[in-house]
């Protein structure tokens, strides 16, 4: 009940999520508790510990390791390896689309973007065209595997339906959404959104395998 989730937060140091309580709208107090039963307090006091950990600067910055692409276009043997593989239906294609076009002056999914001068194709549709050429070649029907973000999932759909599905098939196509986080405060404070709830942000590239599972 809601005294339960209240105690738990509250003594994980969270209080401040309830102060003015009676003051809030009925429906911003549901809010914040539909978000907070959905969450896991064992995540909360990690996420508090390791921000309070705050390790230094690393004095020097270098580049992560890499292989360069002269490396991969003389390695036969790895390319054999990824075309069996890719014939015998055992790969996918994957694209992390969680983001919006803001940035670059557009309403809408980023993926939606047009980016070819002449043809003004969208991201989406650029990759669907190589991805048929490689059905075609491989003879496999591979799947497209399209990480979206909870702002841009409906939206994401819907272009791809009205698509037609880019001439791939609707039931080649899969969606998932990518996993958030709720969002700290430097003094480890769970953060607040303007609906009463929960501030939550993506968890990054680094939560895809999560994401993955979780669908």
């Amino acid at each position: 009940g809601a005294a339960d989730v209240r105690e738990t937060f509250e003594a994980l140091g969270q209080e401040h999520l309830f102060a003015h309580w009676d003051a809030r709208e009925p429906a911003m107090r549901r809010r914040l508790l539909e978000d907070l039963e959905s969450l896991d307090p064992r995540l909360v006091a990690s996420l508090v510990a390791r921000l309070a950990e705050r390790p230094p600067a690393p004095e020097h910055i270098e580049p992560a390791g890499h292989v360069g692409l002269r490396e991969i276009a003389a390695d036969g043997e790895a390319r054999a390896i990824g075309e069996e593989l890719i014939a015998a239906g055992r790969a996918a294609l994957l694209t992390v689309a969680g983001g919006q076009g803001s940035r670059l002056g557009f309403d809408g999914p980023k993926g939606l973007f047009p980016v070819t001068p002449i043809r003004r194709l969208p991201l989406f549709a650029l990759f669907a065209e190589k991805l048929l050429a490689a059905r075609r070649r491989y003879g496999a029907p591979i799947p497209w595997l399209i990480m979206t973000s909870r702002g841009n999932h409906e939206s994401t759909r819907r272009a791809f339906e009205r698509a037609d599905w880019f001439g791939l098939g609707a039931d080649t196509v899969r969606f998932f959404t990518q996993g958030v986080l709720p969002a700290l405060g430097p003094d480890g404070r769970l953060l607040l959104a303007e609906d009463g709830g929960l501030f939550w942000s993506p968890d990054g590239h680094g939560g895809l395998v999560g994401a993955l599972r979780a669908s």
